[in-house]
């Protein structure tokens, strides 16, 4: 159980720090974009947008739209991380068949759901804004969708399913510790 617990903390470490680096991570991004230029972020990637579509560097107001329209999906992204933290300072504690354990786990499956299908939403502001200031005709909106889509799609899913046995073995438990 002792390294269960050790761990459970390390993880619980882990998602509190990508909690907390995602919105930085966001504004990082938006903020040193430069489209077609080599960076420590591949930002080009991400994107639904060529960057040979985006005819002129992003401007201030540019940057501050897109990190305002990255708010929604970093905001999902750090509620999926406090919940992953939440559910292993539960294993850290020994906690497993719990109704908090169940709860941790549903809506960690419904963050991803959710996630992913504001991701198709953020394409779409996100090349609206990049090429907004592209001459009339020029301008774009973009949405992709990829087998990684689709494959965390998958996981939420599964998490669902995970949550619901989770609960039913609470229940087990429950009813075992009630019976003489």
């Amino acid at each position: 159980m002792k390294q269960i617990n050790r761990m459970s903390r390390v993880i619980r470490y882990l998602a509190l720090t990508y909690m907390a680096a995602t919105p930085v991570m966001s504004v990082l991004l938006w903020t040193t974009y430069t489209p077609g230029e080599p960076s420590f972020f591949n930002f080009d990637s991400m994107l639904a947008v060529n960057p040979d579509m985006i005819l002129s560097a992003p401007t201030t107001t540019t940057r501050l739209l897109g990190c305002l329209a990255s708010l929604l999906p970093v905001s999902v992204t750090m509620f999926g991380s406090w919940q992953l933290a939440g559910l292993f300072a539960l294993y850290e504690r020994g906690i497993v068949f719990e109704h908090a354990n169940v709860r941790c786990y549903r809506l960690l499956a419904w963050t991803i759901l959710i996630r992913e299908a504001l991701a198709p939403v953020n394409q779409a502001l996100s090349s609206i804004i990049l090429t907004m200031n592209n001459p009339e005709g020029q301008r774009m909106v973009a949405v992709g969708v990829s087998d990684a889509n689709l494959g965390w799609i998958v996981l939420g899913l599964i998490g669902l399913v995970v949550a619901r046995i989770m609960d039913d073995a609470r229940e087990m438990q429950e009813e075992r510790q009630l019976t003489i």
